[in-house]
């Protein structure tokens, strides 16, 4: 949070070049989190409710290792008046309520909830083809492609199936 308002009020940068930089860079970035994090510290989130990195609270927590930070800490909240279009997903008839996908490798916890259920049919989709063309780093990529090499070990291993797709 530090970092996300230091970067939109006192550098004044866009909050979407902060929020693409650490999704391309963090292991774990996860779209979602990361853009409504951003959104949040930016005060887009939650209109008018922003959040302020101040000269005091980071000292506090960093030994007063940068005492001598000049921040805006009276910034305002950012506004934006675009209300975005809602588009509808939609899915193919699911013929089988027993079938299970994950949907990215975030989701592996839910194989071990849910263990004991018996699905039809288990599968996994693979995003990391997309991730590289939108420029994601190699150890980001590689490390989503180990946790895909490991989701799809214990697919194959505790529920006796090998599908996986490829975007």
């Amino acid at each position: 949070m530090w970092f996300a308002s230091i970067w939109i009020f006192t550098l004044k940068l866009p909050w979407q070049l902060g929020a693409d930089f650490f999704l391309k860079h963090l292991l774990d970035g996860d779209a979602a989190s990361n853009t409504l994090s951003w959104r949040w510290v930016a005060g887009l989130q939650t209109k008018g409710k922003h959040y302020l990195a101040t000269t005091w609270n980071i000292n506090k927590f960093s030994a007063k290792k940068y005492e001598n930070l000049k921040l805006n800490e009276k910034a305002a909240s950012l506004f934006e008046s675009e209300n975005f279009k809602q588009i509808p997903l939609h899915f193919d008839k699911i013929e089988r309520e027993n079938s299970l996908f994950l949907i990215h490798n975030l989701d592996s916890s839910y194989l071990l909830k849910h263990k004991d259920k018996k699905f039809n049919h288990y599968g996994m989709f693979n995003f990391n083809s997309l991730l590289e063309k939108e420029g994601y780093s190699k150890n980001v990529i590689n490390f989503k492609s180990q946790i895909n090499l490991e989701i799809f070990e214990q697919i194959k291993t505790e529920f006796n199936s090998n599908i996986i797709l490829n975007n």
